[in-house]
Protein backbone atom coordinates (compact mmCIF):
# COMPACT_ATOMS: atom_id res chain seq x y z
CA UNK A 1 0.00 0.00 0.00
CA UNK A 2 2.73 2.36 0.95
CA UNK A 3 4.31 1.87 -2.63
CA UNK A 4 0.76 2.58 -4.43
CA UNK A 5 0.94 5.92 -2.30
CA UNK A 6 4.26 6.85 -3.58
CA UNK A 7 3.69 6.49 -6.89
CA UNK A 8 2.53 9.50 -9.50
CA UNK A 9 -0.70 10.13 -9.30
CA UNK A 10 -1.66 9.69 -13.07
CA UNK A 11 0.01 6.16 -12.94
CA UNK A 12 -2.32 5.08 -9.94
CA UNK A 13 -5.24 6.31 -11.28
CA UNK A 14 -4.31 4.01 -14.30
CA UNK A 15 -3.88 0.92 -11.82
CA UNK A 16 -6.53 1.67 -9.94
CA UNK A 17 -8.89 1.87 -13.56
CA UNK A 18 -7.18 -1.63 -14.61
CA UNK A 19 -8.00 -2.86 -11.52
CA UNK A 20 -11.89 -2.17 -11.59
CA UNK A 21 -12.04 -3.19 -15.19
CA UNK A 22 -10.54 -6.56 -14.66
CA UNK A 23 -13.30 -6.75 -11.95
CA UNK A 24 -15.78 -6.11 -13.57
CA UNK A 25 -14.70 -8.34 -16.43
CA UNK A 26 -14.85 -11.02 -13.68
CA UNK A 27 -17.97 -10.64 -12.88
CA UNK A 28 -20.08 -10.35 -16.53
CA UNK A 29 -17.42 -13.58 -17.11
CA UNK A 30 -19.20 -15.28 -14.38
CA UNK A 31 -22.48 -14.41 -15.41
CA UNK A 32 -22.34 -15.30 -18.86
CA UNK A 33 -20.67 -18.46 -17.67
CA UNK A 34 -23.40 -19.06 -15.58
CA UNK A 35 -25.80 -18.66 -18.30
CA UNK A 36 -23.94 -20.72 -20.28
CA UNK A 37 -23.88 -23.79 -18.34
CA UNK A 38 -27.82 -22.85 -17.68
CA UNK A 39 -28.95 -22.76 -21.15
CA UNK A 40 -26.57 -25.91 -22.09
CA UNK A 41 -28.43 -27.83 -19.25
CA UNK A 42 -31.84 -27.17 -20.91
CA UNK A 43 -30.63 -27.80 -24.07
CA UNK A 44 -29.11 -31.16 -23.04
CA UNK A 45 -32.45 -31.98 -20.97
CA UNK A 46 -34.49 -31.11 -24.63
CA UNK A 47 -32.04 -33.45 -26.43
CA UNK A 48 -32.65 -36.34 -23.90
CA UNK A 49 -36.35 -35.94 -23.77
CA UNK A 50 -37.63 -34.48 -27.22
CA UNK A 51 -40.87 -33.75 -26.31
CA UNK A 52 -40.82 -32.33 -22.60
CA UNK A 53 -41.31 -28.95 -24.01
CA UNK A 54 -43.86 -29.51 -26.74
CA UNK A 55 -47.29 -28.58 -25.31
CA UNK A 56 -48.38 -28.71 -29.11
CA UNK A 57 -48.61 -32.31 -30.29
CA UNK A 58 -49.64 -32.30 -34.56
CA UNK A 59 -50.09 -35.91 -36.01
CA UNK A 60 -50.57 -36.83 -39.41
CA UNK A 61 -51.84 -40.49 -39.01
CA UNK A 62 -50.98 -41.19 -42.17
CA UNK A 63 -47.14 -40.81 -41.60
CA UNK A 64 -46.48 -43.56 -39.22
CA UNK A 65 -46.13 -42.45 -35.86
CA UNK A 66 -45.53 -45.58 -33.64
CA UNK A 67 -42.74 -44.32 -32.30
CA UNK A 68 -43.93 -41.07 -30.98
CA UNK A 69 -47.00 -42.77 -29.43
CA UNK A 70 -44.31 -45.78 -27.41
CA UNK A 71 -43.15 -42.68 -26.01
CA UNK A 72 -46.08 -40.82 -24.96
CA UNK A 73 -47.64 -43.65 -23.62
CA UNK A 74 -44.25 -45.05 -21.45
CA UNK A 75 -43.07 -41.81 -20.25
CA UNK A 76 -46.19 -40.06 -18.12
CA UNK A 77 -43.91 -37.42 -17.20
CA UNK A 78 -44.02 -36.33 -21.05
CA UNK A 79 -47.28 -36.51 -21.65
CA UNK A 80 -47.92 -34.29 -18.60
CA UNK A 81 -46.53 -31.72 -20.81
CA UNK A 82 -49.11 -32.03 -23.81
CA UNK A 83 -51.91 -29.74 -23.62
CA UNK A 84 -52.44 -29.53 -27.33
CA UNK A 85 -53.04 -32.25 -29.71
CA UNK A 86 -54.05 -32.13 -33.49
CA UNK A 87 -54.54 -35.40 -35.73
CA UNK A 88 -55.09 -35.09 -39.03
CA UNK A 89 -55.44 -37.71 -42.02
CA UNK A 90 -57.94 -40.25 -39.95
CA UNK A 91 -59.63 -41.16 -43.45
CA UNK A 92 -61.60 -44.35 -42.54
CA UNK A 93 -63.46 -45.47 -38.84
CA UNK A 94 -62.63 -48.03 -36.88
CA UNK A 95 -65.06 -50.50 -36.52
CA UNK A 96 -67.21 -51.99 -34.02
CA UNK A 97 -65.04 -55.08 -32.82
CA UNK A 98 -61.97 -53.21 -33.11
CA UNK A 99 -63.46 -50.31 -31.02
CA UNK A 100 -64.58 -52.66 -28.53
CA UNK A 101 -60.93 -53.97 -28.39
CA UNK A 102 -59.40 -50.35 -28.06
CA UNK A 103 -62.33 -49.39 -25.08
CA UNK A 104 -61.35 -52.55 -23.36
CA UNK A 105 -57.35 -51.74 -23.46
CA UNK A 106 -57.87 -48.17 -22.52
CA UNK A 107 -59.02 -49.04 -19.31
CA UNK A 108 -55.66 -51.21 -18.91
CA UNK A 109 -52.94 -50.34 -16.52
CA UNK A 110 -50.10 -51.92 -19.00
CA UNK A 111 -50.50 -48.91 -21.26
CA UNK A 112 -47.43 -50.23 -23.44
CA UNK A 113 -48.51 -53.22 -23.28
CA UNK A 114 -51.76 -52.27 -24.84
CA UNK A 115 -50.42 -49.93 -27.42
CA UNK A 116 -49.02 -52.73 -28.40
CA UNK A 117 -51.83 -55.02 -29.18
CA UNK A 118 -53.82 -52.03 -30.48
CA UNK A 119 -50.97 -51.41 -33.34
CA UNK A 120 -52.74 -54.82 -34.30
CA UNK A 121 -56.04 -53.50 -35.00
CA UNK A 122 -56.95 -53.88 -38.35
CA UNK A 123 -57.16 -50.35 -38.93
CA UNK A 124 -53.86 -49.56 -37.02
CA UNK A 125 -53.10 -45.82 -37.70
CA UNK A 126 -56.99 -44.97 -36.43
CA UNK A 127 -56.79 -47.27 -33.73
CA UNK A 128 -53.64 -45.45 -32.74
CA UNK A 129 -55.10 -42.21 -33.28
CA UNK A 130 -57.99 -43.05 -31.07
CA UNK A 131 -55.91 -44.55 -28.35
CA UNK A 132 -53.69 -41.81 -28.29
CA UNK A 133 -56.80 -39.17 -27.06
CA UNK A 134 -58.15 -41.69 -24.63
CA UNK A 135 -54.39 -41.66 -23.36
CA UNK A 136 -53.86 -38.02 -23.05
CA UNK A 137 -58.14 -37.28 -22.62
CA UNK A 138 -57.10 -35.91 -19.15
CA UNK A 139 -54.17 -33.82 -20.41
CA UNK A 140 -55.06 -32.17 -23.47
CA UNK A 141 -56.76 -28.79 -23.45
CA UNK A 142 -57.02 -28.15 -27.20
CA UNK A 143 -58.43 -31.25 -29.42
CA UNK A 144 -58.44 -30.91 -33.42
CA UNK A 145 -59.20 -34.05 -35.35
CA UNK A 146 -59.30 -33.69 -38.84
CA UNK A 147 -60.86 -36.35 -40.74
CA UNK A 148 -62.30 -37.04 -44.79
CA UNK A 149 -64.62 -39.48 -42.40
CA UNK A 150 -65.67 -37.31 -39.40
CA UNK A 151 -69.09 -37.95 -40.06
CA UNK A 152 -68.45 -41.67 -37.74
CA UNK A 153 -64.87 -40.49 -35.63
CA UNK A 154 -66.53 -38.16 -32.65
CA UNK A 155 -69.16 -41.39 -32.21
CA UNK A 156 -66.30 -44.11 -31.66
CA UNK A 157 -64.63 -41.36 -29.02
CA UNK A 158 -68.63 -40.50 -27.54
CA UNK A 159 -68.43 -44.30 -27.05
CA UNK A 160 -65.13 -44.20 -25.60
CA UNK A 161 -65.55 -41.27 -23.09
CA UNK A 162 -68.84 -39.26 -23.31
CA UNK A 163 -71.09 -42.41 -23.08
CA UNK A 164 -69.64 -43.40 -19.58
CA UNK A 165 -71.86 -41.81 -16.61
CA UNK A 166 -71.56 -37.89 -16.15
CA UNK A 167 -69.46 -37.96 -12.89
CA UNK A 168 -67.09 -39.66 -14.98
CA UNK A 169 -66.75 -36.96 -18.14
CA UNK A 170 -64.50 -34.54 -15.86
CA UNK A 171 -62.15 -37.16 -15.04
CA UNK A 172 -61.46 -38.15 -19.09
CA UNK A 173 -61.76 -34.49 -20.27
CA UNK A 174 -60.75 -32.31 -16.84
CA UNK A 175 -59.07 -30.39 -18.64
CA UNK A 176 -60.52 -29.84 -22.42
CA UNK A 177 -61.31 -26.44 -23.48
CA UNK A 178 -61.13 -26.38 -27.23
CA UNK A 179 -62.81 -28.77 -29.69
CA UNK A 180 -61.86 -28.62 -33.24
CA UNK A 181 -63.73 -30.77 -35.59
CA UNK A 182 -63.02 -30.61 -39.22
CA UNK A 183 -64.93 -33.30 -42.13
CA UNK A 184 -61.97 -31.96 -44.58
CA UNK A 185 -64.65 -31.43 -47.44
CA UNK A 186 -68.35 -31.65 -48.23
CA UNK A 187 -67.96 -35.55 -49.08
CA UNK A 188 -66.79 -36.39 -45.21
CA UNK A 189 -69.41 -34.11 -43.02
CA UNK A 190 -69.38 -34.66 -39.57
CA UNK A 191 -72.79 -35.50 -38.10
CA UNK A 192 -73.18 -32.58 -35.30
CA UNK A 193 -75.51 -34.48 -33.27
CA UNK A 194 -72.71 -37.04 -32.49
CA UNK A 195 -70.06 -34.08 -32.13
CA UNK A 196 -73.73 -32.57 -29.22
CA UNK A 197 -71.83 -35.01 -26.87
CA UNK A 198 -68.70 -32.69 -26.18
CA UNK A 199 -70.82 -29.79 -25.40
CA UNK A 200 -71.43 -31.49 -21.71
CA UNK A 201 -68.35 -31.29 -20.38
CA UNK A 202 -67.73 -28.77 -17.87
CA UNK A 203 -64.91 -27.04 -18.88
CA UNK A 204 -65.29 -27.10 -22.70
CA UNK A 205 -65.07 -23.09 -23.48
CA UNK A 206 -64.94 -23.04 -27.18
CA UNK A 207 -66.87 -25.51 -30.11
CA UNK A 208 -65.60 -25.22 -33.39
CA UNK A 209 -66.84 -27.22 -36.16
CA UNK A 210 -66.06 -27.44 -39.75
CA UNK A 211 -67.25 -28.94 -42.45
CA UNK A 212 -70.55 -30.76 -40.44
CA UNK A 213 -73.04 -32.07 -42.24
CA UNK A 214 -76.74 -33.65 -42.39
CA UNK A 215 -77.30 -34.98 -39.26
CA UNK A 216 -77.78 -38.98 -39.56
CA UNK A 217 -79.71 -39.84 -36.65
CA UNK A 218 -83.41 -38.02 -35.00
CA UNK A 219 -82.53 -34.68 -34.29
CA UNK A 220 -84.17 -36.04 -30.78
CA UNK A 221 -81.02 -37.19 -30.00
CA UNK A 222 -79.02 -34.21 -29.36
CA UNK A 223 -76.98 -35.03 -26.52
CA UNK A 224 -76.46 -31.95 -24.71
CA UNK A 225 -79.59 -30.85 -22.54
CA UNK A 226 -80.82 -27.05 -23.00
CA UNK A 227 -79.00 -24.45 -20.79
CA UNK A 228 -76.20 -26.82 -19.66
CA UNK A 229 -73.10 -26.13 -21.19
CA UNK A 230 -70.79 -24.16 -20.78
CA UNK A 231 -68.92 -23.29 -23.82
CA UNK A 232 -69.19 -19.43 -24.30
CA UNK A 233 -67.62 -19.22 -28.09
CA UNK A 234 -69.35 -21.29 -31.27
CA UNK A 235 -67.44 -21.64 -34.60
CA UNK A 236 -69.64 -22.89 -37.70
CA UNK A 237 -67.71 -22.82 -40.97
CA UNK A 238 -68.74 -24.87 -44.17
CA UNK A 239 -71.52 -26.33 -42.46
CA UNK A 240 -74.69 -27.53 -43.87
CA UNK A 241 -77.40 -27.78 -40.72
CA UNK A 242 -81.31 -27.73 -40.29
CA UNK A 243 -82.31 -24.57 -38.13
CA UNK A 244 -83.61 -26.64 -36.14
CA UNK A 245 -80.10 -28.15 -35.29
CA UNK A 246 -78.90 -24.92 -35.13
CA UNK A 247 -81.27 -24.10 -32.35
CA UNK A 248 -80.36 -26.67 -30.47
CA UNK A 249 -77.01 -25.82 -30.80
CA UNK A 250 -77.24 -22.44 -29.43
CA UNK A 251 -79.80 -23.69 -26.66
CA UNK A 252 -77.83 -25.52 -25.16
CA UNK A 253 -75.21 -23.25 -24.32
CA UNK A 254 -75.99 -21.17 -21.11
CA UNK A 255 -74.50 -18.03 -22.21
CA UNK A 256 -72.66 -17.15 -25.69
CA UNK A 257 -70.41 -14.62 -25.98
CA UNK A 258 -68.31 -15.13 -29.09
CA UNK A 259 -70.25 -16.51 -32.33
CA UNK A 260 -68.63 -17.07 -35.93
CA UNK A 261 -71.13 -18.06 -38.61
CA UNK A 262 -69.35 -18.38 -41.58
CA UNK A 263 -70.27 -19.78 -44.91
CA UNK A 264 -73.13 -22.12 -43.10
CA UNK A 265 -76.31 -23.11 -45.11
CA UNK A 266 -79.65 -23.50 -44.05
CA UNK A 267 -81.82 -26.71 -45.61
CA UNK A 268 -85.02 -24.48 -44.51
CA UNK A 269 -86.24 -20.74 -45.68
CA UNK A 270 -86.20 -20.84 -41.59
CA UNK A 271 -83.10 -17.94 -40.49
CA UNK A 272 -81.87 -19.17 -37.08
CA UNK A 273 -81.07 -15.42 -36.74
CA UNK A 274 -83.89 -14.77 -34.12
CA UNK A 275 -82.97 -17.52 -31.48
CA UNK A 276 -79.30 -15.45 -31.48
CA UNK A 277 -81.53 -12.56 -29.62
CA UNK A 278 -81.24 -15.43 -26.66
CA UNK A 279 -78.19 -14.02 -25.98
CA UNK A 280 -78.26 -10.29 -26.48
CA UNK A 281 -76.98 -10.13 -22.95
CA UNK A 282 -74.26 -12.32 -23.22
CA UNK A 283 -73.12 -11.95 -26.88
CA UNK A 284 -69.54 -9.68 -27.18
CA UNK A 285 -68.53 -10.51 -30.65
CA UNK A 286 -70.44 -11.94 -33.93
CA UNK A 287 -68.73 -12.78 -37.32
CA UNK A 288 -71.57 -13.57 -39.55
CA UNK A 289 -71.90 -14.68 -42.94
CA UNK A 290 -74.90 -16.01 -44.84
CA UNK A 291 -75.74 -16.66 -48.47
CA UNK A 292 -79.07 -15.24 -48.86
CA UNK A 293 -79.99 -11.68 -48.55
CA UNK A 294 -83.15 -12.23 -46.19
CA UNK A 295 -80.96 -13.94 -43.63
CA UNK A 296 -78.41 -11.20 -43.64
CA UNK A 297 -80.96 -9.08 -42.82
CA UNK A 298 -82.54 -10.89 -40.14
CA UNK A 299 -79.68 -10.18 -38.09
CA UNK A 300 -80.52 -6.62 -37.92
CA UNK A 301 -84.16 -6.64 -37.80
CA UNK A 302 -86.61 -9.70 -37.09
CA UNK A 303 -89.73 -10.26 -34.90
CA UNK A 304 -87.67 -10.52 -31.61
CA UNK A 305 -86.44 -7.69 -31.68
CA UNK A 306 -83.24 -5.45 -33.44
CA UNK A 307 -79.51 -5.77 -33.12
CA UNK A 308 -79.58 -2.82 -30.81
CA UNK A 309 -80.98 -4.91 -28.10
CA UNK A 310 -77.13 -6.53 -28.33
CA UNK A 311 -75.98 -4.23 -25.22
CA UNK A 312 -72.73 -5.64 -24.74
CA UNK A 313 -71.32 -6.37 -28.53
CA UNK A 314 -68.42 -4.84 -29.02
CA UNK A 315 -67.02 -6.35 -32.58
CA UNK A 316 -69.02 -7.12 -35.26
CA UNK A 317 -67.86 -8.89 -38.67
CA UNK A 318 -69.61 -9.43 -41.50
CA UNK A 319 -69.21 -11.12 -44.62
CA UNK A 320 -70.61 -10.72 -48.20
CA UNK A 321 -72.91 -7.98 -46.58
CA UNK A 322 -75.11 -7.28 -49.69
CA UNK A 323 -77.68 -4.63 -49.48
CA UNK A 324 -79.50 -5.20 -53.27
CA UNK A 325 -79.53 -2.10 -55.66
CA UNK A 326 -79.16 1.11 -55.30
CA UNK A 327 -82.76 1.49 -56.25
CA UNK A 328 -83.64 -0.11 -53.10
CA UNK A 329 -81.95 2.45 -51.00
CA UNK A 330 -85.68 3.76 -50.41
CA UNK A 331 -86.75 4.29 -46.60
CA UNK A 332 -89.33 1.64 -47.03
CA UNK A 333 -86.16 -0.93 -46.62
CA UNK A 334 -86.29 -1.80 -42.90
CA UNK A 335 -82.12 -3.92 -43.58
CA UNK A 336 -79.63 -0.73 -43.02
CA UNK A 337 -77.56 -1.93 -40.88
CA UNK A 338 -76.50 1.20 -39.49
CA UNK A 339 -80.14 1.89 -37.78
CA UNK A 340 -79.48 -1.19 -35.64
CA UNK A 341 -76.07 -0.87 -34.48
CA UNK A 342 -75.95 -1.16 -30.49
CA UNK A 343 -74.37 1.95 -28.44
CA UNK A 344 -71.28 -0.75 -26.84
CA UNK A 345 -70.27 -1.37 -30.70
CA UNK A 346 -66.68 -0.51 -30.75
CA UNK A 347 -65.31 -2.36 -34.25
CA UNK A 348 -67.43 -2.82 -37.57
CA UNK A 349 -65.72 -4.71 -40.24
CA UNK A 350 -67.85 -5.40 -43.47
CA UNK A 351 -66.23 -7.63 -46.44
CA UNK A 352 -67.27 -7.98 -49.87
CA UNK A 353 -69.55 -5.31 -49.82
CA UNK A 354 -71.90 -4.14 -52.23
CA UNK A 355 -71.28 -1.02 -53.17
CA UNK A 356 -74.45 0.59 -51.64
CA UNK A 357 -72.97 0.05 -47.85
CA UNK A 358 -71.44 4.03 -49.34
CA UNK A 359 -74.81 5.41 -49.18
CA UNK A 360 -74.93 3.72 -45.31
CA UNK A 361 -71.37 4.76 -43.98
CA UNK A 362 -72.46 8.06 -45.06
CA UNK A 363 -75.71 8.15 -43.17
CA UNK A 364 -73.30 6.59 -40.20
CA UNK A 365 -70.69 9.56 -40.51
CA UNK A 366 -73.80 12.28 -40.04
CA UNK A 367 -75.56 10.55 -36.94
CA UNK A 368 -76.04 11.91 -33.60
CA UNK A 369 -72.57 11.55 -31.77
CA UNK A 370 -73.73 9.87 -28.81
CA UNK A 371 -75.47 7.07 -31.05
CA UNK A 372 -72.42 5.16 -30.64
CA UNK A 373 -70.30 6.70 -28.20
CA UNK A 374 -67.88 3.74 -27.92
CA UNK A 375 -67.40 2.72 -32.00
CA UNK A 376 -63.16 3.00 -33.10
CA UNK A 377 -62.48 1.44 -36.12
CA UNK A 378 -64.68 0.90 -39.09
CA UNK A 379 -63.01 -1.24 -41.79
CA UNK A 380 -65.26 -2.17 -45.14
CA UNK A 381 -63.86 -4.36 -48.38
CA UNK A 382 -66.09 -3.40 -51.30
CA UNK A 383 -66.41 -6.72 -53.52
CA UNK A 384 -67.29 -4.97 -56.69
CA UNK A 385 -68.58 -1.93 -58.71
CA UNK A 386 -71.49 -2.02 -61.03
CA UNK A 387 -70.07 -0.69 -64.16
CA UNK A 388 -72.51 2.56 -65.40
CA UNK A 389 -73.54 3.08 -61.92
CA UNK A 390 -71.18 3.87 -59.32
CA UNK A 391 -66.90 4.35 -60.98
CA UNK A 392 -63.90 2.92 -59.09
CA UNK A 393 -63.10 6.95 -58.65
CA UNK A 394 -66.04 8.12 -57.72
CA UNK A 395 -66.46 5.58 -55.20
CA UNK A 396 -62.65 6.08 -53.78
CA UNK A 397 -63.85 9.79 -53.24
CA UNK A 398 -66.80 9.20 -51.60
CA UNK A 399 -65.47 6.61 -49.31
CA UNK A 400 -62.25 8.61 -48.32
CA UNK A 401 -64.68 12.31 -47.23
CA UNK A 402 -66.52 9.51 -45.27
CA UNK A 403 -62.93 8.30 -43.25
CA UNK A 404 -62.55 12.17 -43.09
CA UNK A 405 -66.00 12.76 -41.25
CA UNK A 406 -65.15 9.76 -39.48
CA UNK A 407 -61.62 10.89 -38.38
CA UNK A 408 -63.02 13.80 -36.58
CA UNK A 409 -65.04 11.44 -34.46
CA UNK A 410 -61.99 10.10 -33.12
CA UNK A 411 -62.96 6.87 -35.44
CA UNK A 412 -60.53 5.67 -37.27
CA UNK A 413 -61.85 4.27 -41.32
CA UNK A 414 -59.79 2.18 -43.46
CA UNK A 415 -61.42 0.81 -47.32
CA UNK A 416 -60.62 -1.48 -49.72
CA UNK A 417 -61.87 -0.77 -53.53
CA UNK A 418 -61.63 -3.81 -56.52
CA UNK A 419 -59.07 -2.96 -58.92
CA UNK A 420 -60.33 -0.78 -61.53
Amino acid sequence: MAVLLDLPSELLLDILSLVRSTLSFSARLQKSTYWALSLTSKRLNVLANPFLYHEYVNLDVRIGFAPFANTIVNRADLAAHVKRLALRGVEEPVNNADLETIQRLADAEDLPHALATVSEVHHRQEAVAFFLIVALSSKVECLHVESRDLHRVPWFILNLVLQKALGEIPRQFGRLRNVDFNGGGRHGMIDIINASGFLRLPSLETFQLRNGGPNRTDPSEWKCPARTSSVTTIKLQECLLSCDLFIRLIRSTKAVKNLVYINTTQWTSRTPAPYLWEHRGSLESIHWSAEHLSKQTSLISNEKGSMRDFQKLHTLIWDQYLLGAPSEWSDRIEVRLVDHLPSSLVTLVLKSCDPAIIKHLDRLTNADPTWLPNLKTVTVRIAGLRRGIVSHDTAGDDLRKIAERFASKNVHMSFTLPLS
